[in-house]
């Protein structure tokens, strides 16, 4: 009929003009082309500023916990500190996604790609990259998956694309190796620092049992050894540890830490005590901003968390915040937490041989910068052979206990209801029967 054939026109008409334009889109795209089979859309060069390592380093920022799509206000102040070098302590962007409440899923290679493109692509932080020198390692969701470790099947794809963001050169020996692990020497003799990037994803156990938990592992072989080579050369005068996870805190629950690992975290610990230069451990992760510090023999241990970049807890529970906090555990706390936006800071004073760590950002109800300072006579020193370390905090005694009475009653609580509603049930049940009889 005639409707028929005008139908048909009009539906071949559409088709052809769709395939046209598909094939116009495929034609203009050829770098496209040539990657999306791979892993998607090639990465952005953008103009950065290489690390200048025969100065001495005075001011190394650092921070973690950034989503591409959010508001990032952090890089202005962060670029206005004039810092030497800004160091990423994972999550630089969120590559997997949310399926429900607690649960997460991996995001196909070319979605992680035009995520980690995006945040090249915006101008605030490229106008950091052109005048701070970047350098980082990866947490869980620039690796690709929540929680991730050892077990995630996309772990290779997820180093490519996270180097080629970072900038690694396409030679760099960080790409032939098995994990993002990286070691930077900033400064001359006698104002060297060793700056020592762990990878605490690549290599991990999955969490350890109760039967499994003396074995389980964070690093993996090649790393360790690579760190114990790296210590050994002691041609440095402050070592500062990066680790996308806390290594110090035992008592967070809730989150993934260190401790959980109780034989790697030790060890870790071990080969830092072993040699003389003071240390300092720098971590991200659990979206606040924080101080910890324990005694180990005579040195001080001190870790700076910096962590919420574009989303933290402050931020998003908003005037509850002060009274949730007091709910977090905090048996190495030093001084307050900081809850709004943040990033860190740790100062390097040659002349006076001590070292100002600080956590800002944009404060939640005023809140003030947190800081700490340690000299390194106390950080570092005679090596100390057998670990004894004891939590050094400033908070009082009710702050520590009342988060760990908090929980109890959490968990025991539920418990002590089902004991007197079964004791209840029980109860009437006999007296059913006794009236009966």
């Amino acid at each position: 009929t005639v409707r028929a054939r005008i139908g048909m026109r009009a539906f071949a008409g559409t088709a052809w003009v769709l395939l046209v334009g598909l094939v116009a889109v495929w034609a203009t795209a050829p770098e496209r082309r040539q990657n999306v089979a791979r892993y998607g859309p090639r990465l952005r060069d953008v103009p950065r500023v290489l690390l200048n390592d025969s100065g001495a380093a005075t001011t190394i920022a650092f921070g973690s916990c950034s989503k591409h799509d959010r508001p990032q206000p952090l890089w202005e102040l962060i670029a206005d500190d004039n810092p030497d070098v800004f160091v990423f302590l994972g999550d630089v962007v969120y590559a997997d996604r949310r399926k429900g409440l607690l649960r997460w899923t991996s995001n196909a290679p070319e979605v992680m790609a035009e995520r980690f493109d995006a945040q090249l692509a915006r101008a605030d932080y490229a106008a950091l990259l052109s005048r701070i020198p970047v350098v980082g390692v990866w947490d869980d969701h620039d690796y690709g998956i929540n929680n991730g470790g050892a077990s995630f099947a996309g772990r290779d794809t997820s180093q490519e694309l996270f180097l080629d963001f970072i900038g690694e050169p396409k030679r760099s020996a960080r790409r032939a190796q098995r994990g993002v692990y990286a070691s930077y020497r900033i400064g001359p003799p006698g104002k060297r620092v060793l700056l020592l990037l762990l990878d605490v994803r690549y290599h991990r156990d999955d969490p350890p049992s109760v039967l499994r938990g003396a074995r389980a592992d964070i690093l993996g072989a090649a790393q360790w050894d690579w760190v114990e080579r790296e210590l050994a050369r002691g041609d440095h005068d402050l070592v500062v540890v990066g680790s996308g996870i806390q290594v110090l805190p035992r008592d967070k629950v809730l989150v993934e830490r260190w401790s959980v690992y109780h034989d790697a975290r030790e060890r870790l610990l071990r080969k830092l005590l072993r040699q003389s230069a003071p240390f300092v451990f720098l971590s991200g992760d659990i979206h606040i901003g924080e101080l910890s510090e324990m005694q180990c023999g005579s040195r001080r241990v001190v870790e700076a968390t910096s962590s919420g970049m574009t989303h933290s807890w402050g931020n998003i529970f908003g005037r509850m915040w002060p009274y949730l906090e007091m709910l977090i555990p905090c048996e190495m706390r030093r001084g307050a937490r900081f809850g709004g936006l943040n990033y860190g800071l740790l100062h390097i004073d040659w002349e006076r041989q001590e070292m100002d760590v600080e956590i800002k950002g944009i404060g939640v109800y005023g809140e003030s910068p947190v800081r700490i300072r340690v000299p390194f006579a106390q950080a570092g020193g005679e090596p100390e052979g057998v670990l004894g370390c004891v939590p050094s905090p400033d908070t009082a005694l009710w702050e520590r206990a009342f988060p760990r009475v908090f929980l109890a009653l959490v968990c025991l609580g539920p418990l002590y209801a089902i004991i007197r509603v079964s004791y209840a049930i029980l109860s009437s049940m006999k007296r059913g029967k006794a009236k009966l009889s």
